[in-house]
């Protein structure tokens, strides 16, 4: 996810079979929620268990499957020693 000057990485949760794209477009609050964020930006890095993003400053978006069960703080940490 893009916002501005940060590329943000995390989990939206969505109910079984539901689509998390759908739910950016589609939400009837104004803030998306993401769970196990790595937040890159012209300060460097940084990590948290939760982030509220308003919508309205959301600029990109790709979704990437990291499969079925996959363990939220094993891609993060994944994530950090791509970077």
């Amino acid at each position: 996810m893009r916002v501005k000057d940060y590329e943000i990485e995390g989990f939206i949760h969505v109910p079984a079979g539901g689509a998390p794209m759908k739910r950016l477009e589609h939400g009837k609050h104004p803030f998306i929620s993401l769970t196990t964020v790595l937040v890159t930006g012209p300060e460097g890095q940084s990590t948290a268990q939760f982030l509220a993003v308003n919508r309205a400053h959301i600029s990109a978006v790709q979704e990437i499957d990291v499969g079925q069960g996959a363990e939220p703080d094993a891609v993060c940490a994944d994530a950090k020693t791509e970077a």
